[in-house]
């Protein structure tokens, strides 16, 4: 079990996509998006209902240079502006354009438009101008330190964006990569963003709505898409990652070990690998919270929970995950899921009649319909498609020992019992968890979350002192 390090893979459709917003082409939407004063234009390919951007290495470099002209400009203006221009968009995407919006991205990422729109207004939520002004508050004593040289605790400080971040952006998971833009903008870092297959939509419409709102603020970055670790595009990328003065990278360990291979050898590569969610549960845990967030994101966001640590008899694991099974087979209806690959199926239809076969001679674990398996620990295999797995625990010692064999995988705990939260956070800390939480705040962390251990905003800064 986990032998590789990895729990979550990433699970989604290639690009099919309809047109929103204005296009050249009825039929096709640009997947990219840079500044229109800079008069750039390049070949395009089609990708699904895409138009890909081939700009070659010559190309992006004319991006580049447009991008670090844009930072300079960028640096002159204050963080709190660039917040609130941020902040407006995200209010515009809930307030008129999410509905249009989110039937793109669910063809996109193979959501149901149910689904979709809860995305984006979950994302969304979390670029209004309150979310990011909490953000910058929280991460700076005082936000003016971005601005120049500020008097912090007595000591005169500067908190300095890179001079370009590349953000290099995998799966198929909306809103991920604009809001690592976003976070970039925020302390005056240009942008070179390369989403996911399932995440070009929102970070192409952030864009081109902060172009109308404060295209000063929009000219600072850049969007285009192409399929990553594919050979033709090996030129592109790795021009990129030379150029850049900061990489913020999303995948798995092979995509981590291109990046470093690549990147210059003093350039900061700040890694978002593969994590899961847990779920630590008694019978007074109500499962309806359980399965929203395990529906939530289909199960493809590092903050969706997969494994379910009840404390409990086996009795009680049982009878509750028939409660929670109850519950997943609800939403099937109220958010129902998207597609599910043909291997995902047939992998779960496997460990299915594996745990049947076991739970028919005596032991107590099996499937307990489409969604909820009742196993030992190291039976558990996430494999998503909103399957969740309910490992019996005897008591809290228990939990925290699931919990450190959870540990190099882990990201939010949810736990639905205040004072057992407290009891059990400093032992979830210690086996690598960075966010232990009630349950009902799994699937959307707030934009100040300590992201895979780090302040979302002070991993990208330089600090200067004067003294």
């Amino acid at each position: 079990m986990f032998s590789d390090g990895r729990v979550v893979r990433e699970i989604g459709p290639r690009l099919t996509m309809t047109t929103w917003g204005e296009t050249p082409d009825a039929e096709r939407r640009p997947a990219y998006w840079w500044s229109p004063d800079w008069s750039l234009t390049f070949p395009t390919e089609t990708a699904g209902a895409w138009d890909v951007a081939r700009p070659g290495p010559a190309g992006l470099t004319k991006i580049v240079d447009g991008l670090r002209s844009a930072g300079e400009r960028l640096r002159e203006l204050p963080s709190r502006q660039i917040a609130d221009a941020l902040g407006r968009v995200g209010e515009r995407i809930l307030d008129e354009e999410k509905a249009e919006l989110s039937s793109f991205v669910a063809a996109e990422a193979g959501f149901s438009p149910v689904m979709a729109l809860r995305v984006v207004e979950g994302m969304a939520e979390g670029w209004t101008r309150p979310a990011l002004r909490r953000l910058l508050e929280a991460e700076f004593d005082n936000p003016a330190v971005l601005d120049g040289f500020t008097s912090v605790r007595n000591r005169l400080l500067h908190a300095r964006g890179p001079g370009l971040t590349f953000h290099l952006g995998a799966g198929s998971v909306p809103g991920v990569t604009a809001t690592s833009v976003i976070r970039a903008l925020l302390v005056k870092s240009p942008s070179l963003a390369k989403p996911g297959a399932g995440d070009v939509a929102l970070t192409v419409a952030l864009l081109r709505l902060l172009w109308r709102e404060a295209p000063e603020v929009a000219a600072g970055a850049a969007v285009l898409y192409w399929e990553g670790g594919a050979p033709a595009n090996h030129p592109v990328e790795t021009l990129a990652l030379a150029e850049a003065k900061q990489v913020v990278a999303y995948g798995g360990p092979e995509a981590m070990e291109r990046v470093r291979e690549l990147a210059g050898p003093e350039t900061p590569v700040l890694f978002h690998g593969p994590r899961t969610g847990v779920v630590v549960a008694a019978a007074e845990t109500d499962p309806a919270g359980v399965a929203e967030a395990a529906a939530l994101f289909d199960q493809r966001g590092c903050v969706s929970p997969h494994i379910v640590l009840f404390v409990g008899e086996s009795e009680e694991a049982l009878q509750w995950g028939r409660s929670l099974e109850e519950e997943l087979q609800a939403l099937e209806s109220a958010i129902p899921p998207g597609p599910v690959p043909l291997e995902v199926s047939a992998r779960l239809h496997q460990l299915r009649g594996a745990l049947d076969l076991r739970g028919a001679s005596g032991e107590s674990v099996g499937p307990l319909g489409d969604h909820v398996l009742v196993a030992d620990l190291e039976d558990v295999e996430p494999v998503g498609a909103r399957a969740v797995w309910v490992v019996r625990c005897e008591n809290e010692g228990a939990v925290e020992a699931a919990l450190r064999r959870l540990g190099p995988v882990l990201q939010s705990v949810g736990i639905g019992d205040p004072g057992l939260r407290e009891r059990l956070a400093p032992a979830a800390a210690a086996a690598g968890a960075t966010r232990i939480v009630a349950i009902e705040r799994l699937a959307f962390p707030p934009p100040e979350w300590i992201h895979d251990g780090r302040g979302p905003l002070r991993e990208l800064v330089r600090w200067a002192e004067r003294e």
